[in-house]
């Protein structure tokens, strides 16, 4: 049974709050975006899964590339005064998302952040989170078939190219 995950505005700050309060993150508030750069980076490796009740989730492995990055992008979701990345980040970051997805060893890192940049709602559960299928291997941690790669990188593609623009 999958539910409907990640709705635009109030019902996403649950999830994103959820997300950070995973780690230890110490602080909520945006600060500087971190170097453009740094996404080239993030790693698969970064990235944990968590079953819950709810369903499987994303963490970040706290001081990773991939955590400053979703901090960042959470807290920008958070922020009570409604700050935004300015027109050239936003093309930037989708620039190199979508990079990443083109690495076998970035990809499922790149879908995580891809989707607290870009918001909106996605089928998540047991299974699945944010449209990415999961299995459970026998010893219990969680799988994702490489084979996923190229299906969730057009996923993005066009969700990314709008993002980028002016």
């Amino acid at each position: 049974m999958n539910q409907k995950l990640l709705r635009r505005g109030e019902a996403l700050v649950p999830v994103m709050l959820t997300t950070l309060l995973a780690g230890s993150h110490a602080q909520l508030t945006p600060s500087a975006t971190p170097p453009i750069e740094s996404l080239r980076e993030i790693s698969n490796e970064h990235v944990s899964w968590v079953l819950e009740f709810t369903g499987t989730r994303p963490i970040a492995h706290e001081g990773s590339v991939t955590d400053d990055w979703l901090t960042f992008l959470i807290s920008l979701k958070l922020s009570p005064d409604g700050q935004s990345l300015s027109a050239k980040v936003r093309r930037e970051l989708a620039r190199e998302l979508m990079l990443a997805f083109r690495d076998e060893k970035r990809w499922v890192a790149a879908h995580v952040l891809s989707v607290f940049l870009v918001g909106g709602e996605y089928n998540t559960g047991v299974n699945s989170w944010a449209e990415l299928p999961l299995r459970r291997g026998k010893d219990g941690t969680v799988v994702i078939e490489p084979s996923q790669r190229i299906r969730i990188a057009d996923f993005w593609k066009e969700r990314l190219d709008r993002l980028s623009q002016p």
